[in-house]
C-alpha cells in the first residue's frame, strides 16, 4: 500500500513541476527543513528514535502537502501559472502535520515502557574465590579482584552476563532455547551448556577463552573469530584484533578454584596481576625487561608471596624486594623456556 502511494506522489510531482516549484529554491527548502526540525527541539519528548526515523515522517507530510496543493491547483479554474509562497506551503504543510499526527505519536511515542533491566555487579576481594550461582543454575567462580555483572532475571530468549575484568569459570546450565553469553569489553562468548574459563584484564594484551568441555563460539563486533571444542585455547590481541586458537590443557587453568594457579606459555604482566589479586601487594617492575619472558608456573595460594617469587627465581633469574604491601622485581634477562 506505502510504496503504490509514494509511486502516484511521485507522478503527481513529475507532472506538476513546471507550475508548482516546490520548493522555489534552496532557500524555501532550507526554511521548510528548519521548520520541520524545530519540531523536535523539546528534548523531553522527542518522538524520533533517529535520523532515519525522522526523515521517514517528514517526506509522509511533505508527500501529503503535495497533495493537498494539488487538490488546490485542480479546484482553480485559471490558467495563470501561480508560484506557491513560502506562508501558503507553511500552511498547507501545518494541515498536513495534523493528517499524520495520529501516526507519529503511535509509532513514536505511544510505545509500551520497557522495564529497565537490575544488574548485580560483584567483585571478589583480594585473596578470596566467589562462586555466584546465577538464577538459571549455572555456577561462576571468580578469580581474586574479579569484577561480574548480571541481571536479577534473564530474559526469555537469553542469558547474558558481563566479565568486566578478571579471571571467571563458568559451569553453564544447558538450555538450548536460551543461549549464554558472557561480554568482555572486547569479546563475547556464545554458548548452550558448557564449561570453560573466560580471563580479561584490563591491564593485560590478551584476552583468552579456554574451553573444558562442550562448544563455544566467540565472536568481535558481531564476528565470529572462532569456534573451540574441548581443550582449546582461543587468545584475542587486543592491539590487533587478532585472535588464535591452539591445543592446550584447559581443565588446569580450572584449578583456581581450590587455590591452585597454574599458567602455561604466561608472561610477567599476568603474574604480577594474579599476585597483587592473590596477596594484595602492589608489584613494581619494569614492563621492559619482562616484555619477552614466558613461562609455565604452578603454585597454591597457601604459599607465601616470597615463596612463589622463589619459584619464578628458579625459572627465570630475578632480584625482589619486599616492603610491607609494596614488592619491587627487577631482571637481568628471561632465560628460555
Amino acid at each position: 500500500m506505502t510504496e503504490n502511494r509514494n509511486k502516484v506522489v511521485q507522478k503527481d510531482i513529475n507532472q506538476s513541476k513546471s507550475n508548482l516549484n516546490l520548493p522555489a529554491n534552496a532557500e524555501e527548502q532550507q526554511r521548510l527543513d528548519e521548520w520541520f526540525d524545530s519540531l523536535n527541539t523539546n528534548e523531553s519528548t522527542k518522538p524520533f528514535v533517529n535520523e532515519a526515523d525522522k526523515e521517514m515522517l517528514k517526506q509522509h507530510i511533505f508527500d501529503n502537502v503535495l497533495t493537498r496543493i494539488n487538490e488546490r491547483e485542480q479546484e482553480n479554474s485559471s490558467t495563470n501559472v501561480r508560484k506557491i509562497s513560502w506562508p501558503w506551503l507553511r500552511i498547507a504543510a501545518s494541515v498536513a502535520l495534523i493528517s499524520v499526527i495520529g501516526w507519529a505519536a503511535y509509532k513514536y511515542v505511544a510505545k509500551p515502557d520497557v522495564k529497565a533491566i537490575e544488574y548485580v555487579a560483584v567483585t571478589a576481594t583480594n585473596g578470596k574465590v566467589m562462586q555466584v550461582i546465577l538464577p538459571d543454575s549455572t555456577s561462576i567462580w571468580l578469580q581474586a579482584g574479579t569484577t561480574l555483572k548480571y541481571p536479577k532475571r534473564f530474559s526469555d530468549t537469553s542469558r547474558e552476563v558481563y566479565l568486566e575484568d578478571g579471571l571467571a569459570y563458568f559451569e553453564v546450565t544447558h538450555n538450548e532455547s536460551k543461549p549464554f553469553i558472557v561480554h568482555t569489553p572486547q569479546i563475547d562468548t556464545r554458548v548452550l551448556g558448557t564449561s570453560f574459563v573466560v580471563k580479561t584484564y584490563k591491564q593485560l594484551e590478551d584476552v583468552q577463552v579456554e574451553l573444558l568441555t562442550g562448544r563455544v563460539r566467540v565472536s568481535h563486533d558481531k564476528n565470529v573469530i572462532g569456534e573451540l571444542t574441548p581443550n582449546k585455547r582461543l587468545t584475542y590481541h587486543k592491539a590487533s584484533a587478532k585472535a588464535e586458537i591452539e591445543e592446550f590443557n584447559t581443565a588446569a587453568s580450572a584449578g583456581f578454584v581450590n587455590g591452585d594457579i597454574v599458567m602455561q606459555r604466561a608472561g610477567f604482566d599476568e603474574l604480577f596481576t594474579t599476585l597483587h589479586n592473590v596477596y594484595g601487594v602492589n608489584v613494581k617492575y619494569d614492563t621492559a625487561q619482562f616484555k619477552a619472558c614466558k613461562f609455565n608456573l604452578r603454585f597454591n595460594t597457601r604459599l607465601k608471596v616470597e615463596e612463589v617469587l622463589e619459584i619464578v627465581n628458579g625459572i627465570h633469574t630475578i632480584k625482589y624486594e619486599i616492603k610491607g604491601n609494596e614488592v619491587t622485581v627487577s631482571t637481568k634477562g628471561c632465560n628460555k623456556e
